[in-house]
């Protein structure tokens, strides 16, 4: 959880206008720049070389500056970063003449036409010059044999696949592409086929005192703020969720059970071992705030 710091505005302006640094304040009260500057405007401070822009303001710039793109103002040659414009090639592969900008041609190590034929053919020679291109089908080395042809498991739609994608996807997950057929593919990871299959845990009851009062009490612990963001129950839009720590749904001890956002809530069902870890440590900082 992140650690949350309190300043107090009048040592902050205090300091400031000692030093005349946004730098050397943040660096005195351990924060970053942007929160001295939000400190110091709360209390009515502009910082120097600070411009507080408004909306309105903002909003007048932008139709500001696109009239002068209509206009031209910086279009073309009128542009900062005009470099002469488009220049004349000689594409290295058909020999046809094409137009490109110079900061474009720079970058090209083939000056290639763009043409499909031109880009296939430099692609080919590149793959021989190198050692392991020219060799197609069986001669190939990643030869893994003809195309293999089935129906899609969401419209029965005659497909052509190759046999590597056969190995690697499985039968039931070959589609022809379509919306409706994908929905239907990802049906099949349900139940010990899902990523996150834990044996089937998340359907085991809570115990009976797992009940209204004692999430309420632990909500009230926690002063109703997720343990892992500070996100409070309004921002969240619903009560917080009450964590088990070990995953264990039958152990209710207090120091097991934390309240969480929806968001956190939701990353902690992956990585456990991680989480577990993690978790322990802020509910043991905050058990030894409390004894403190």
């Amino acid at each position: 959880m992140p650690n949350k710091i309190f300043l107090d505005t009048d040592k902050v302006l205090a300091f400031y206008r000692k030093v005349e640094s946004l730098r050397k304040t943040a660096k005195e009260f351990g924060c970053s720049t942007p929160t001295i500057s939000k400190a110091l405007m709360s209390v009515g401070v502009k910082p120097y070389g600070v411009s507080i822009i408004t909306p309105e303001k903002r909003k007048k710039a932008n139709l500001a500056t696109k009239r002068l793109f209509r206009e031209g103002r910086y279009n073309g040659k009128n542009g900062q970063n005009w470099k002469g414009g488009k220049i004349t090639a000689i594409c290295s592969v058909c020999g046809g003449e094409f137009k490109k900008f110079k900061s474009q041609i720079s970058l090209m190590k083939n000056l290639l036409c763009g043409r499909p034929e031109c880009r296939s053919t430099a692609m080919r020679d590149l793959a021989k010059k190198r050692g392991f291109g020219g060799k197609r089908g069986a001669d190939n080395h990643m030869w893994a044999g003809d195309r293999l042809k089935i129906n899609c498991i969401g419209c029965n739609k005659p497909i052509s696949v190759m046999p590597n994608i056969l190995i690697t996807q499985g039968r039931k997950l070959i589609t022809c592409g379509k919306h409706e057929c994908k929905k239907k593919a990802q049906r099949y990871f349900v139940g010990i086929r899902a990523p996150l299959w834990q044996g089937g845990v998340s359907r085991h009851p809570y115990p009976v005192d797992f009940d209204p009062e004692l999430r309420r009490q632990i909500r009230d612990r926690d002063n109703h703020e997720c343990q892992m963001c500070g996100k409070t129950e309004k921002e969240n839009g619903r009560r917080l969720d009450i964590h088990h720590i070990n995953y264990i749904k039958e152990d209710l001890e207090p120091f097991n059970l934390m309240s969480l956002c929806r968001a956190c809530h939701a990353k902690t069902m992956v990585s456990r071992n991680y989480w577990f870890d993690e978790l322990m440590d802020v509910q043991a900082m905050n058990y030894i705030g409390e004894v403190a």
